[in-house]
């Protein structure tokens, strides 16, 4: 930091004693100044910065720092390691703390980061449970297997929470490439102190494992794009004619797989231990069937997030009354069970949303975000909007959010779906979606919204996009620099696999690709759909991989894998990109995932009979 302009600090020393005129120099009484500047900064998020800066006898500084006195002398001795500083606080709560004023704590108590020495992008701190009045929370690292200076930059940092302030807040830990193949390492964040009237939560203390990347390479017999034999039954698992097509993947933090999806007449879902096989513990043998409102009225699940307490938030929708679709909500306890606080005995449906969801993602303070289309009567070649919607934790509809809690807009001249959502950390929501497959010609849809439901103007000067050049809003990833990633196909048929990135204000990033977009045809397919994105993931390093649908007969499972720079990837496979079979009969990949150890699992349908089922596959790296 450099100041604007010069800093006159006078120090009032008139209480303290000086030599007389006659006495001699070393029997002088010896005294200190110390200056203290403290500086605030707000950074993209919520002011979160505090920065401190400490000037301890400033001549030995030299340069533009200037110490101007009158009969002293300066001695610049240096100070004992054991003065204290003076650090700035709140006034002392009452009664130690407030129940409005909330709770800081971790997001969650364990983290998995990549060595790649980067920062980290996903650790969060968080106030929950109330925003009255300001509260500074210090976060600093403790070593354990992992060490500072070799595995990490020590951290400590101040966090200031403002009144009514709870935005969440990210720890920016930078993790050191070390080039040594020294396996996995581990730290701990530690919530140290507290002012002001909040709690220091649970947790306050978050395990931070370093997943080592000179482990990733693996051995000769498992190439990379290979099955991993490890999984499931030779690297699959199908659950046929259990589940089934437009069927959405999650990988939990403790690296159990769930996927939802696959009926039109209930929700289904499955979870599978790290290993592939069904988890006992979760629902009947691993599986759930939930009826939202009774008989063969039409429910699908399409999506599903996981709450930082392990419950599972699964979105899509129902006809109560066979004609009109509305946005449906279930919450699962970790065991598949209802959650009986939310909504109607675990559920939301008949209303008060009409439409469809097909994403969902959770804001830092519970809320839950739903994107999706809706319906539009009346119009022949524009039949459908995009829809965002907005939750509270407790599933009523956030009437603060839009209008009424729901937003439903016209983004092109066709009929437009939502199929992604996300939110920013500063809490923006970034929606993309593709158009209703009539020709395959007809542009997609991206917007984002202020954390109020309002268009975002900064973006694309009003915050929606229409991408004339693919059908790109299938997959949708968020860089760490605030870029954004879309994936799907190339306009008409056959196609191909479709990247896009932008810039932050919705402008093609010409960095990347071909003027913004790269394309790839992983089977060369002449006829038909051919290749189809459906799914986006981005590895720490910066790579991309995108999944999908893969051949024109009898489709397989498809990925590829690109640079950050837009790509085709060579070192994945030797070409970039593999397909996977079942059966021989039709089968495609709708969803990706990323383990830690680089691992790639992708889900979808698989139809080994002629009945679909769940399909995921484990991929080497």
């Amino acid at each position: 930091m450099t100041l604007r302009q010069p800093l006159h600090v006078p120090v009032d020393i008139s209480d303290t004693p000086l030599c007389q005129e006659d006495e001699p120099v070393e029997d002088c009484k010896e005294f200190t100044v110390r200056i203290t500047a403290f500086a605030t900064a707000a950074n993209r998020r919520a002011g979160e910065t505090y920065a401190r800066a400490f000037l301890r006898d400033p001549v030995n500084f030299g340069g533009d720092v200037e110490l101007i006195t009158t009969g002293l002398t300066a001695t610049n001795r240096p100070l004992p390691n054991d003065v204290p500083i003076d650090v700035p606080v709140l006034p002392d709560c009452p009664n130690g703390s407030r129940p409005e004023a909330g709770t800081v704590h971790f997001t969650t108590p364990d983290y998995r980061i990549m060595e790649f020495g980067q920062v980290a992008p996903q650790i969060t701190l968080e106030r929950t449970g109330g925003s009255a009045g300001q509260v500074i929370v210090t976060v600093r690292s403790r070593d354990d297997s992992a060490h500072a200076g070799t595995h990490y930059l020590r951290y400590s940092h101040t966090f200031v929470f403002n009144d009514g302030d709870d935005v969440a807040r990210n720890i920016n830990l930078q993790t050191l490439d070390n080039d040594s193949n020294d396996g996995n390492v581990s730290l701990d964040l530690v919530l140290m102190a507290k002012d002001g009237c909040a709690t220091l939560g649970d947790p306050d203390e978050a395990r931070v494992t370093i997943v080592d990347d000179e482990a990733r390479p693996l051995p000769n017999n498992n190439p990379s794009g290979s099955l991993d034999a490890s999984f499931g039954t030779g690297g699959k698992v199908n659950t046929a004619p259990f589940g089934g097509s437009e069927a959405k993947l999650l990988r939990q933090p403790d690296g159990k797989l769930v996927i939802v999806g696959g009926s039109f007449v209930d929700f289904v879902m499955a979870r599978f231990n790290a290993d592939g096989t069904p988890d006992t513990t979760f629902g009947s043998a691993g599986r759930v069937t939930t009826d939202i409102v009774g008989g063969s009225n039409g429910e699908r699940a399409r999506a599903v997030a996981i709450q930082p307490d392990g419950k599972l938030v699964v979105a899509g929708e129902s006809s109560p009354d066979f004609t009109t679709n509305y946005v449906t909500l279930v919450r699962y306890n970790t065991d598949g069970t209802l959650d009986g606080a939310f909504g109607s005995g675990g559920k939301v449906f008949n209303g008060p949303v009409a439409g469809r969801a097909w994403s969902v993602a959770m804001q830092a303070d519970g809320k839950i975000v739903v994107a999706g289309d809706q319906y539009v009567a009346n119009r022949l070649a524009d039949f459908g909007d995009v829809l965002v919607a907005r939750y509270n934790s407790d599933g009523t509809l956030d009437t603060g959010f839009a209008s009424g809690g729901s937003q439903v807009f016209d983004v092109t001249n066709s009929t437009d779906q939502a199929r992604s959502v996300l939110i920013q950390p500063d809490g923006k929501i970034e929606v993309s979606g593709v158009p209703i497959e009539n020709n395959g010609t007809e542009p997609t849809a991206v917007a984002r919204l202020n954390s109020n439901g309002s268009f975002d103007s900064t973006f694309n000067s009003g915050g929606k996009l229409a991408i004339n050049t693919a059908r790109i809003g299938y997959g949708l990833a968020l860089q760490p620099d605030g870029k954004l990633l879309l994936a799907g196909s190339t306009m008409g048929f056959p196609g191909s696999f479709a990247l896009v990135r932008l810039n932050t204000d919705g402008s093609y990033d010409s960095s990347f690709g071909n003027g913004g977009a790269v394309t790839a045809s992983i089977t060369h397919s002449t006829s038909g759909v051919g290749d189809r994105g459906m799914a986006l993931a981005l590895h720490p390093d910066g790579r991309i991989y995108v999944a999908g649908i893969a051949g024109s007969i009898n489709h397989d499972f498809g990925v590829a894998r690109f640079t950050s720079a837009g790509v085709l990837d060579s070192s994945f496979t030797g070409t970039g990109s593999v397909t996977f079979d079942f059966n021989a009969l039709e089968d495609g990949a709708e969803s990706i995932a990323l383990e830690p150890n680089g691992k790639i699992v992708l889900g979808g349908y698989a139809r080994p009979t002629p009945n679909d089922g769940f399909g995921l596959i484990r991929i080497n790296p």
